[in-house]
Protein backbone atom coordinates (compact mmCIF):
# COMPACT_ATOMS: atom_id res chain seq x y z
CA UNK A 1 0.00 0.00 0.00
CA UNK A 2 3.06 2.47 0.84
CA UNK A 3 3.84 2.19 -2.78
CA UNK A 4 0.38 2.87 -4.31
CA UNK A 5 0.45 6.06 -1.76
CA UNK A 6 3.29 7.59 -3.56
CA UNK A 7 1.74 7.64 -6.76
CA UNK A 8 -1.06 9.65 -5.71
CA UNK A 9 -1.18 13.49 -6.09
CA UNK A 10 -1.52 15.57 -3.22
CA UNK A 11 -4.73 16.57 -3.99
CA UNK A 12 -5.90 12.18 -4.07
CA UNK A 13 -3.94 12.28 -0.56
CA UNK A 14 -5.75 15.07 0.69
CA UNK A 15 -9.30 13.51 -1.00
CA UNK A 16 -8.34 9.65 0.82
CA UNK A 17 -7.74 11.07 4.14
CA UNK A 18 -10.62 13.40 4.17
CA UNK A 19 -12.83 9.88 3.19
CA UNK A 20 -11.10 7.90 6.41
CA UNK A 21 -11.70 11.15 8.30
CA UNK A 22 -15.75 11.19 7.23
CA UNK A 23 -15.67 7.20 7.54
CA UNK A 24 -14.25 7.77 11.15
CA UNK A 25 -16.88 10.20 12.27
CA UNK A 26 -19.63 8.24 10.91
CA UNK A 27 -18.45 5.48 13.34
CA UNK A 28 -17.86 7.94 16.03
CA UNK A 29 -21.39 9.14 15.87
CA UNK A 30 -22.86 5.48 15.42
CA UNK A 31 -21.40 4.66 18.60
CA UNK A 32 -21.81 7.57 19.91
CA UNK A 33 -25.78 6.40 19.56
CA UNK A 34 -25.29 3.00 20.34
CA UNK A 35 -23.96 3.91 23.49
CA UNK A 36 -26.94 6.55 24.30
CA UNK A 37 -29.23 3.97 23.80
CA UNK A 38 -27.82 1.43 25.64
CA UNK A 39 -28.10 3.79 28.84
CA UNK A 40 -32.10 4.62 27.74
CA UNK A 41 -32.52 1.57 28.27
CA UNK A 42 -30.49 0.80 31.71
CA UNK A 43 -32.93 4.04 32.49
CA UNK A 44 -35.64 2.28 31.80
CA UNK A 45 -34.60 -0.84 33.62
CA UNK A 46 -34.59 0.81 36.66
CA UNK A 47 -37.32 2.72 36.56
CA UNK A 48 -39.59 -0.05 35.94
CA UNK A 49 -38.42 -1.59 39.01
CA UNK A 50 -38.58 1.46 41.34
CA UNK A 51 -41.69 2.18 40.14
CA UNK A 52 -43.10 -0.93 41.07
CA UNK A 53 -41.37 -1.12 44.39
CA UNK A 54 -42.80 2.90 44.89
CA UNK A 55 -46.35 1.90 43.50
CA UNK A 56 -46.69 -1.11 45.82
CA UNK A 57 -45.88 1.40 48.75
CA UNK A 58 -48.03 4.28 47.42
CA UNK A 59 -50.77 1.52 47.31
CA UNK A 60 -50.50 0.22 51.36
CA UNK A 61 -50.51 3.96 51.91
CA UNK A 62 -53.71 4.14 50.68
CA UNK A 63 -55.15 1.18 51.67
CA UNK A 64 -53.84 1.85 55.45
CA UNK A 65 -55.24 5.67 55.26
CA UNK A 66 -58.63 4.44 53.54
CA UNK A 67 -58.55 1.76 56.99
CA UNK A 68 -58.27 4.39 59.09
CA UNK A 69 -60.79 6.37 57.44
CA UNK A 70 -63.15 4.00 57.35
CA UNK A 71 -62.41 2.91 61.22
CA UNK A 72 -63.38 6.23 62.28
CA UNK A 73 -66.73 6.20 60.10
CA UNK A 74 -67.57 2.75 61.55
CA UNK A 75 -67.35 0.56 58.65
CA UNK A 76 -65.66 -2.83 58.86
CA UNK A 77 -63.94 -4.17 55.83
CA UNK A 78 -63.43 -7.01 57.77
CA UNK A 79 -59.72 -7.13 58.08
CA UNK A 80 -58.96 -7.77 61.50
Amino acid sequence: MDTALEHLSKEQLIALVGERDRVIREKDAYASQLLALIDRFKRMAFAQTRERFEGNTRWHCLSVQMDQRNRNKGISLGKR
